[in-house]
């Protein structure tokens, strides 16, 4: 399979940031704690659109959320999610759409991720607190596992 992927622009759609600096871990439910440490495990959000008329077009969401909403089980909650915007220039073969939605799954996400690791730093420093750094992660075995759930 040989195509030529544009990446043609990405945007930022949602960030929310909040932190307590006054949490106390003592108030946690037990099924929220690990070996003494808040549970704040990332959840990936993931859309894919794709154009139906000729599959050369696609808009992939990808985000990431963490910690609690309603602040009672951790001292923070992040969300932040972009779409980027992808066309295939040309194909040297005739593609199923299941290769083709492969395709820009797994390209897409290697191409977005950057971004979204850095958009979660860069939000994440503006508090008085040390910045998340999102670790680097294996794409194929992410792109594997993750589902659409974008707008949940």
């Amino acid at each position: 399979m040989k195509a030529v992927l544009q990446f043609k622009d990405y945007h930022v759609v949602e960030t929310i940031y909040k932190f307590d600096p006054y949490f106390e871990e003592d108030n946690v439910e037990e099924d929220n704690v690990e070996e003494d440490n808040v549970d704040i495990k990332p959840r990936i959000l993931f859309k894919l659109s794709v154009n139906n008329d000729n599959n050369k077009e696609a808009i992939v969401g990808l985000g990431i959320e963490f910690g609690d909403i309603e602040m009672k089980n951790a001292p923070i909650y992040v969300k932040a999610r972009v779409l980027g915007e992808f066309v295939i220039n040309e194909m040297e073969q005739d593609l199923s759409e299941e290769q083709i939605i492969a395709f820009y799954k797994r390209n897409g996400v290697a191409i977005l991720f950057p971004y979204l690791r850095s958009l979660v730093s860069d939000l994440t420093s503006k508090g008085s607190e040390t910045p998340i750094i999102i670790p680097t992660m294996n794409v194929a075995a992410m792109v594997n596992k993750i589902k659409e759930n974008f707008d949940e």
